[in-house]
């Protein structure tokens, strides 16, 4: 296996700054404990580090943007010039809505990842996954401690954990790098823990009953069968996996009951789609009406669980349109920079963020915040997602296959 090659800069502040966005990713996922959730310090904790951080990267080098990381920052420019004309012309609160706040953390995450961009390889990357894994996983050890090993019924229409949505986002994350985002190296050194933590938190995202995550495995599943990283053999024996299951799901009543009544379902009734839906059929459909009451300007801040239909809600349908090109920005971005550049271990890095960006997606149909948000919940996209837009020759010569420096972007002015 090639090693990357480590060629850092002579800044001794460099490798400094790495630990620091290691810590903050770390205590961004730690923040998720419940002891900082119910004291309402979760918030408060990751947006300190991340605060912490970029001071940091601010003192250790030059501001410098490609024309590529400007697109996030000019269409969110945009949009925020059209609420504020919006704002104009009515008493609506657009400035209070969640989208906004989120957006702004968003690309605060943004930022940090251009401006360190400079300083990842592969074996920072690598870390940079572990610690986000790890912390994933001490998370989901108390979730599991406080919330399912005590027993619980799992026939109930009554979810054990409330935060289940945004926490199984953080899990699916930790998943999809585990399968994508690491070197081949790093796969084949760690095969046999990464299957055991992937099955593990699948399990837990299945306790928890998310749906709209589970619904993202279906992406997950596609985007395994398609990867070119990933050995034939693993593939059939995939599909194998899949089609037993399937019988078994099929043929044996219990197994039946515990995955499509009780967990699928969540305990609803197949006959009434807004009672399966959780009362989203109503909701979208009532936003819906609302829409066509308020097509130009929107209503203002206001919460839907549904991310293409909230945002033309609040803030019209200009705006609002510009807010899904904003979260169809990180899948466009990567896929240009995946376009350009043949490295086997950058394309590691890449499809990660191009799966990532489809589950969110999905994912976003469901819930009202995704990809912004809630939160710092999706930062890890934003981060690398700055990380793969800003990276330049320096970063680039980190990704070599047999002994060849990965092709660069085309030249840009």
């Amino acid at each position: 296996m090639n090693r990357i090659s480590r060629q850092r800069g002579s800044n001794p502040i460099n490798g400094f700054v790495i630990g620091i966005l290691l810590i903050t990713c770390f205590v961004t996922n730690i923040s998720q404990m419940s002891m900082f959730v119910d004291s309402g310090l979760s918030s408060r904790v990751s947006i300190i580090a991340w605060v912490i951080c970029f001071a940091f990267v601010i003192l250790s080098g030059k501001m410098v943007f490609r024309v590529t990381a400007l697109n996030v920052y000019v269409a969110s420019i945009v949009f925020l010039a059209l609420i504020a004309i919006n704002s104009l012309f009515t008493s609506n609160d657009y400035w209070g809505s969640s989208h906004v706040y989120s957006l702004f953390i968003s690309l605060f995450v943004f930022t940090v990842g251009c401006l360190i961009s400079n300083y990842i390889d592969e074996e920072r990357w690598n870390k940079l996954i572990w610690i986000y894994v790890i912390s994933s996983c001490i998370v989901a050890l108390e979730v599991y401690i406080n919330y399912f090993a005590r027993g619980f019924n799992i026939s109930s229409r009554i979810y054990a954990y409330d935060s289940k949505n945004s926490f199984s986002q953080i899990l699916l994350t930790s998943i999809v790098l585990l399968i994508f985002g690491m070197s081949n190296e790093q796969k084949k050194k760690y095969m046999i823990l990464r299957r055991i933590i992937i099955v593990l938190l699948f399990i837990l995202i299945a306790l928890m009953k998310s749906r709209a995550t589970i619904v993202g495995f279906g992406v997950l599943y596609v985007a395994f069968l398609t990867n070119k990283d990933i050995k034939r053999k693993y593939k059939f024996r995939s599909v194998a996996a899949l089609l037993v299951a399937l019988f078994a799901v099929i043929e044996v009543p219990s197994i039946h009951k515990l995955v499509i009544d009780d967990i699928l379902l969540a305990g609803r009734s197949v006959t009434n789609l807004n009672d399966l839906s959780s009362g989203r059929v109503t909701i979208i459909t009532r936003g819906l009406e609302q829409i066509r009451e308020n097509l130009i300007w929107g209503i203002g801040k206001k919460y839907l669980d549904c991310y293409p239909i909230a945002t033309v809600l609040q803030f019209g349908l200009v705006a609002g349109v510009v807010l899904w090109f904003i979260a169809l920005l990180p899948l466009f971005l990567s896929l240009k920079v995946r376009r350009f550049n043949t490295s086997s271990e950058y394309y590691n890095v890449v499809t990660s963020i191009i799966v990532l960006s489809i589950t969110y997606i999905v994912n976003g149909l469901f819930e009202c915040l995704t990809p912004l948000g809630p939160g710092v919940k999706c930062f890890f996209l934003w981060l690398a997602l700055g990380i793969i837009t800003n990276a330049r020759d320096i970063t680039l010569k980190n990704f070599h296959i047999n002994g060849q420096i990965a092709s660069t972007y085309p030249s840009e002015s």
